[in-house]
């Protein structure tokens, strides 16, 4: 993020909290993608994921903000402190989800016309292009499979660095972590999803299968 982007995110998170609801749809709809990968990969193979979708958590994510006056605690210090704030709230929307909506039958949350105009958005902007999809779907199903055989704390880390790109002292924030541990977590997560990655690749033709 520039310093021209960090400027008018603090300009536009001011005039969010006097009530200017479409200065927080922009705001939202900055970093929505990244947190929406965050998102994917949380419930990717999970049980949750069988009652709630991404869209749905994220959904919740915008309501929670706006119900609960969230923006008034939240301190912009630069470049990744908002992704990682949101990432924060996902968080708890994901472990509430999980202990209210876990035995029921799925009910996506209700929110209000243009909420649901700014998910819808953001959803859209994070798809790949038809043209790009084809080439990377053998390759981005290998790479989810991989993520699936982490722990759950792996795949969480990975996605914070990577699909949300945020610092390791983010990270450390958003998990609750020292900032040691997260580096510890993020070498080891690489390198198991490095194996399983090979793991997942056929022998080379002529070759026997290593045993």
């Amino acid at each position: 993020m520039s310093s021209d982007e960090l400027g008018t995110t603090f300009h536009l998170l001011h005039a969010a909290r006097t009530g200017n609801s479409a200065s927080f749809d922009r705001i939202f709809t900055r970093v929505g993608p990244g947190v929406l990968r965050f998102i994917r990969n949380h419930l990717d193979g999970s049980r949750l994921s069988a009652f709630v979708d991404a869209e749905d958590v994220l959904h919740e994510t915008y309501l929670r903000i706006l119900r609960k006056g969230s923006l008034e605690t939240f301190e912009h210090r630069g470049k990744g402190s908002l992704a990682g704030w949101l990432c924060a709230i996902a968080r708890n929307c994901l472990s509430d989800l999980a202990d209210h909506y876990g035995a029921q039958k799925r009910r996506p949350p209700q929110g209000t016309t243009n909420s649901s105009r700014v998910i819808a958005g953001i959803v859209a902007s994070d798809q790949r292009s038809p043209s790009s999809e084809a080439a990377v779907t053998e390759k981005t199903l290998k790479l989810r499979l991989a993520m699936q055989s982490l722990t759950p704390e792996g795949r969480e880390i990975l996605s914070l660095r990577n699909d949300v790109g945020l610092t390791l002292e983010e990270i450390a924030v958003v998990v609750g972590l020292s900032v040691a541990t997260v580096k510890r977590r993020i070498s080891s997560s690489m390198e198991a999803l490095g194996a399983a990655l090979i793991d997942s690749e056929p022998p080379e033709e002529g070759l026997p299968p290593v045993l």
